[in-house]
C-alpha cells in the first residue's frame, strides 16, 4: 500500500471524510490537482455548520474563500509554510501557524529504506569472532 492510501486511511480512521481525484501530470514531471474549486464549493456547502475552517495551504487564491466564510461568521485558519504562503493570505485569515517555526513538532521524518542490491551483485556477510561488526563484500556477476 502507498505511503499516501496509508495516510488517507489513517485520517479516515479518525473520522476524516478525505475526497481524491486524479492529477495532472504536466511536461517535465510537474504533478498538479487543482483542488482550489472543490475544496471551495465544500467549505462554502458546511458553512453554515461550521465553527472554524483549517486551510493547509499558502495558496492567496483561497482569498476570497475566506473572506465569504468570514463574512459568514465563520474563523478562518491557515497552517503552512510562511516562506511559500501568500502575506496577502496570512493578513486575511484569523490565525496562522508556521510550520517551520518548529519543524521537529510538525513534520515527520523521512524513513530510511535499505536498498537491496542489484540483480547482477551477490552479497555475502562476513563476520569474525574478534569483532562484532559485521561487513558486506559485495561483487558484481556478469
Amino acid at each position: 500500500m502507498p505511503d499516501e492510501e496509508k495516510f488517507f486511511k489513517a485520517l479516515q480512521e479518525q473520522g476524516f471524510k478525505t475526497k481524491s481525484k486524479k492529477l495532472q501530470i504536466f511536461a517535465g514531471g510537474h504533478k498538479k490537482a487543482d483542488w482550489d474549486v472543490g475544496i471551495s464549493i465544500d467549505a462554502i456547502k458546511m458553512s453554515k455548520q461550521l465553527d472554524v475552517v483549517v486551510l493547509v495551504t499558502g495558496d492567496g487564491d483561497f482569498i476570497p474563500l475566506v473572506e465569504y466564510l468570514q463574512y459568514h461568521g465563520v474563523l478562518v485558519e491557515v497552517i503552512a509554510f510562511e516562506k511559500t504562503t501568500s502575506s496577502k493570505l496570512i493578513e486575511k485569515v484569523d490565525d496562522f501557524i508556521d510550520l517551520s517555526s518548529n519543524m521537529r513538532k510538525f513534520l515527520i521524518k523521512a524513513r530510511t529504506t535499505r536498498k537491496a542490491p542489484p540483480r547482477n551483485v551477490q552479497t555475502r556477510r562476513v563476520s569474525t569472532s574478534r569483532t562484532p561488526i559485521r561487513k558486506t563484500y559485495t561483487r558484481r556477476t556478469r
